[in-house]
């Protein structure tokens, strides 16, 4: 679709959440979609740069938010074809925040309110706003008692356990909602989340007595669909908790799948435990590795007190696994999620996030990266509990590492359902990039850089678009970049071998793979690493020592023989008859019939 002349009329029509152009719908992701609102709320107003950022995260702000603002203004600009130089729309007021200047037509929200049941009618479609089927639980309210961080998640987390089994719902994890205020506007907290039911609740507690207070707001009609109070003891929670998913189930007309009995016995009931874990816990939200520390402290602290807890050690393993694949490739971060992941699995063989954790594990260096024995664990683990995000980009990792490219995209399409905002796992990336994607796959890398400065993994991604489709200038400029932030690691160091083949520098290439081979760590996987060299020795004419380094990719992970037969780095090593046979051997071998 073509961006909009600037004589076209920009329609904003809030019902249905979209933006017209000409008579023509200009998609716009939710935090581009939500700054525009803003903006044209205050049509000639200077809108701040903190109050943008209160729209789009609440109080509570967001680590990195300069440049995703930056993002999010840049993606308007260039759909709506406006000139950063020459504004016709979107004013920048230097080191302030912005100003709209240019017209737009708003259609406002219905004020039509029904009562009675909640009637399923369809809403926009889910990239337009929020799936009809679609649910999040905010961290309930807790009065009448000032340390209540555990108790409040606790709830929160208790129903979102029973209600993600709800029949035909995407509900949003616990790790999605834990930055939410339990008190926001549900009308904006549906939006930023992007989802069409908001359940929010309140716990109010004397002696030893609870009333609990719930109500769920359904987006679409603008109203609360269903409200209810519960009386209990303090002993008799899961009762209450069993009792409200019931009901919201019921106010939907659904069914819960399967029992809650499963995530009764979630938690410690040692009350220390349980607040160590919930604390660590809310700072496992977080990509900032700055909190991972404070985590690994409190969840540590649980089971210590109470070494039966089997969330606890699942929840330990994931932060640890976590820390060792995204910031620090130390051997003894994966040692000890391999730990607790197996204590996990025999305290509570029927915890999602136990299975899930033992994906990590059998998907690792550890394990050598066992393809089907981990996606078969993150199929336990999504019987189980069908919201668990992680496993579902998992899974879309593996089946792109071996080849299932379709699969994978289709994996992470499914996984954005438990998404806020219904947003893409930037891990999409690599079916783009390995299926000759090439624009999405830059589309993605930006948005990735622009969102989590801190992770590495975009900077490695960044030059090979350019790289693959044999613009050489363009990625000798994303490899400088590279070079300068990550230059001294391996997976860096043996992609620039491949550059520097491709341009004919031949001792500059042999160097940069023997330094890559002399680094013993690398922050990515080696399986990356190796292929890398196979594609540099290729490129030099040595087919044989590229055929062994691409054998050696193969055995230690990376499978994914639909890249092999169109990366232009391996055109020589594919004259050779046992490329063939490999890549025989790898269409045999991973298919979707061999999943299970």
């Amino acid at each position: 679709m073509g961006k909009p002349k600037k004589q076209e009329v920009l329609e904003l029509d809030l019902n249905s959440y979209e933006l017209r152009g000409g008579g023509r719908v200009i998609r716009l992701e939710r935090q581009p979609m939500e700054l525009l609102i803003l903006l044209a709320d205050r049509h000639g107003q200077l809108v701040t740069r903190d109050e943008i950022e209160l729209r789009l995260w609440g109080p509570g702000g967001s680590v990195g938010a300069e440049p995703i603002i930056n993002n999010c203004i840049y993606k308007l600009r260039s759909l709506l074809g406006d000139d950063r130089e020459n504004p016709h729309l979107i004013q920048t007021v230097s080191r302030r925040g912005y100003r709209l200047v240019g017209s737009i037509q708003v259609i406002p929200r219905a004020k039509h309110l029904s009562q009675g049941t909640v009637d399923i009618v369809e809403p926009p479609d889910s990239r337009d706003g929020y799936n009809q089927n679609s649910m999040a639980v905010l961290p309930f309210k807790v009065l009448g008692e000032k340390q209540h961080h555990a108790l409040s998640i606790g709830y929160m987390d208790a129903l979102i356990s029973a209600l993600g089994n709800l029949e035909g719902f995407f509900v949003l994890p616990t790790a999605a909602v834990m930055r939410f205020s339990g008190d926001i506007d549900p009308t904006i907290a549906s939006s930023r989340l992007g989802v069409r039911y908001l359940l929010q609740g309140s716990i109010q507690i004397q002696n030893q007595q609870q009333r609990i207070s719930v109500q769920l707001f359904d987006a679409f009609h603008r109203r609360v669909a269903f409200a209810q109070k519960v009386d209990h003891s303090m002993d008799n929670m899961l009762q209450a908790q069993d009792e409200i998913a019931r009901n919201v189930a019921d106010s939907l007309h659904r069914k819960i799948q399967g029992t809650s009995a499963n995530s009764r016995e979630r938690y410690s009931k040692d009350k220390i435990a349980y607040a160590e874990f919930m604390e660590g816990y809310r700072h496992t939200s977080t990509d900032d590795p700055r909190l991972y520390d404070t985590a690994i402290l409190h969840l540590s602290n649980a089971i210590d007190r109470d070494p039966q807890f089997g969330l606890a050690h699942a929840i330990l393993s994931f932060v640890y696994a976590n820390r060792f694949f995204e910031f620090d490739p130390t051997r003894q971060y994966l040692e000890r999620a391999e730990y607790h992941a197996d204590c996990a699995l025999k305290l509570d063989p029927d915890l999602g996030e136990a299975h899930l954790a033992a994906a990590f594990i059998l998907w690792s260096p550890s394990q050598n990266f066992q393809h089907l024995d981990a996606i078969r664990k993150l199929k336990k683990a999504l019987e189980l509990q069908p919201n668990l995000r992680h496993a579902h980009n998992r899974l879309g990792s593996i089946l792109a590492h071996i080849g299932l490219l379709r699969m994978a995209r289709q994996m992470y399409e499914h996984g954005r359902n438990f998404e806020p905002g219904k947003a893409l796992s930037h891990g999409v990336t690599q079916p783009y990039l390995w299926n000759g994607d090439y624009e999405l796959a830059e589309r993605e890398i930006r948005a990735w850089r622009a969102e989590n400065s801190a992770s590495k993994y975009p900077v490695w991604f960044a030059p090979q678009p350019a790289l693959l489709r044999g613009d050489l200038d363009q990625a000798q400029r994303e490899m400088e970049q590279a070079m300068r932030t990550l230059g001294s690691d391996p997976l860096i160091s043996s992609l620039q071998g491949v550059l520097w083949a491709r341009l004919g520098e031949n001792e500059r290439a042999l160097r940069c793979a023997q330094t890559a081979c002399e680094s013993p760590g690398s922050f990515g996987h080696s399986h990356h690493i190796y292929y890398q060299l196979a594609c540099t020795y290729s490129t030099l004419g040595q087919t044989r020592i590229a055929l062994e380094w691409l054998d050696r990719s193969v055995h230690t992970g990376f499978a994914c023989w639909p890249f092999f037969l169109q990366d232009p780095s391996l055109a020589n090593v594919r004259e050779l008859p046992e490329f063939a046979s490999l890549v025989d051997l790898l269409r045999t071998k991973y298919t979707e019939a061999s999943l299970g």
